[in-house]
């Protein structure tokens, strides 16, 4: 099947290789049916079935195979062959991250780090004064030291808290984040004091 599915020493093809993958996921081949579920999912084959994927997906995720447990997670948080359900699917993210499959550590690593900036951005909504700002602002650690998300998925949330900054705070409070971020990095958010 992988021989079909690399094109290595034959023509790639994937019919065959998903012909060969779903025979031997069908002999309890975990691997094999992660390759049949990614062949379907794709539609590498020319026929897209999302619905046959997560099977696939779903039979590899329940013998322990990692990608397959990431796999159907994110099936299950987009609604791809299956009803979405987000707690099922942080569950099977965090059964993948468990086995060490990097990309659910990331995934789940970044769902914590836009929930907490999405959390300050909800807290900063409807301040009422520059030290109710300060306080707010003074319950979150550094995003600089928030390790494992993408460079773009900071500058993402540069961009949030620059805006939050903008709308939302008194010129004091402006000069030191414009301080803190030239001093001490990108990301040094907080550690204001809580009066003003």
């Amino acid at each position: 099947a992988e021989t079909y599915y690399k094109g290595d020493g034959l023509d790639q093809n994937y019919n065959q290789a998903l012909y060969w993958y779903e025979k031997a996921a069908a002999e309890g081949e975990p691997v094999a049916a992660l390759m049949a579920g990614k062949i379907l999912l794709e539609g590498l084959n020319g026929k897209k079935d999302e619905r046959r994927a997560v099977m696939h997906f779903k039979s590899a995720a329940d013998k322990g195979q990692a990608e397959a447990q990431f796999m159907y997670a994110r099936c299950l948080s987009s609604g791809s062959g299956i009803s979405v359900n987000a707690e099922s699917a942080t569950e099977w993210y965090k059964k993948s991250a468990a086995l060490g499959y990097q990309p659910a550590k990331e995934y789940l690593n970044n769902q914590k780090f836009f929930s907490r900036l999405n959390k300050l951005n909800e807290e900063l909504s409807n301040p009422y004064s520059s030290s109710d700002i300060n306080y707010k602002l003074s319950r979150y650690e550094s995003f600089s030291g928030y390790r494992g998300i993408s460079d773009s998925d900071k500058e993402l949330a540069r961009k949030k808290i620059d805006r939050i900054i903008s709308e939302k705070a008194v010129p004091q409070l402006k000069k030191e984040f414009s301080a803190a971020q030239g001093s001490k990095g990108l990301f040094q958010l907080v550690r204001w004091k809580s009066n003003t």
